[in-house]
């Protein structure tokens, strides 16, 4: 190290140095820092109480972390614990309304509903009169037989609102 250059401070945690680094080079303050067991930073004789203004401004927080104390470590175990089951959300399990059988009956009959609605709407094709000058092209076919899909999901979702639990 250069001996023009003195010591400001020493920080426990390299993001603390990093920090400190990125304001005195905005400040245009010249510096120069070194890794170890503790991260020092230091500054030319100069420039010296103009650096300490700033970094004792930063107010920056050297207490240790405890692990524990926002739960990181538990919500991370959790989740490696439980990141391959199905249906599982880090933090807890399926939302109830979106397993409840009394909102599979009810979207069930919405859907049914829904899909007749709209594969007479695409069989009328706007006209009142008969449906016997139908055109069963791909452009007609396929939201027939989507909703006709749909038709079936409704029934399913009736049917395990409805089933018993065991």
């Amino acid at each position: 190290m250069d001996a023009s250059y003195k010591e400001v401070t020493s920080f426990k945690f390299q993001a603390n140095l990093l920090f400190a680094e990125s304001v005195l080079q905005e400040k245009k303050i010249p510096f120069k820092s070194k890794g170890g067991a503790l991260f020092k930073l230091f500054v030319k004789e100069e420039d010296y109480s103009r650096a300490l203004e700033v970094i004792y401004n930063l107010n920056l927080d050297e207490s240790e972390v405890d692990p524990e104390s926002d739960g990181y470590i538990a919500g991370y175990e959790e989740w490696a614990d439980k990141r391959y089951v199905n249906g599982y959300f880090t933090g807890g399990v399926i939302p109830r309304w979106m397993y409840s059988k009394v909102y599979a009956q009810y979207y069930g009959i919405f859907i049914i509903a829904s899909s007749i609605f709209y594969f007479f709407v695409i069989l009328n094709d706007g006209d009142a009169s008969t449906y016997s000058n139908i055109d069963f092209s791909w452009g007609v076919s396929i939201p027939i037989l989507t909703y006709i899909g749909y038709f079936i999901c409704g029934i399913l979702l009736i049917i395990r609102g409805f089933k018993s639990q065991k």
